[in-house]
């Protein structure tokens, strides 16, 4: 119900969640990060929800069941921030696909903070890799105003080294420019260029 309430309670809530768990990763308490996203305190958000889940907008049903011997004892222990947005990521990509972007940051921060395997000498672990590519072009005509047109290629490799440690590779070449004012020093087309970029990304 809480999940069904937040992301289809509106935009304010979505934000308000969004923003809890940008605070939640940073070194303040739960309580103080809920309190800073959400401007109230645990109790008038479990009243709204009780309101929500008696509107009917939430379907649930109560099932009788006899004594299941379950221990009234229970351990509380704070689920760890990958495992968090692990939920919500599959939870986005499963109930609602039209916000697969959103998906796919929970996802791959997951993968940045908790990589299966961590790059180790010792123990073989060969850390996360992610490859992408992509065609893309611009047009820049504009009535009178001719800047030409340009297609290119773009492929990148990131290496999730382990959870504070990622480098990114990427190489870029130019397909094709039609009717560009720029020329090469003999007065060709500027396509064919080929651009190498690195980067590295160090989190504490």
């Amino acid at each position: 119900a809480l999940y069904h309430y937040l992301y289809f309670g509106g935009p304010e809530m979505m934000q308000k969640l969004d923003i809890f768990l940008q605070t939640r990763s940073s070194q303040v308490s739960t309580h103080e990060a809920f309190v800073a996203a959400f401007g109230m305190d645990y109790e008038p958000l479990e009243a709204a929800l009780r309101k929500y889940v008696a509107r009917g907008l939430f379907k649930y049903q109560i099932l009788q069941v006899d004594d299941l011997g379950v221990s009234e004892e229970v351990d509380v222990e704070r689920i760890p921030h990958a495992d968090l947005l692990f939920v919500l990521g599959d939870y986005l990509a499963q109930a609602t696909p039209w916000r697969s972007d959103d998906a796919k940051q929970h996802l791959r921060e997951v993968v940045r903070l908790e990589p299966t395997r961590a790059f180790s000498l010792s123990n073989g672990g060969l850390g996360a890799w992610e490859l992408a590519a992509r065609v893309a072009g611009v047009d820049m005509n504009d009535g009178a105003f001719k800047g030409g047109m340009m297609k290119n290629f773009t492929v990148a490799l990131n290496w999730y080294a382990n959870s504070n440690v990622r480098f990114m590779f990427g190489y870029d070449r130019i397909i094709d420019i039609k009717n560009s004012p720029l020329t090469t020093r003999k007065g060709g087309k500027p396509d064919g260029l080929n651009t190498f970029m690195f980067r590295s990304q160090i989190a504490f």
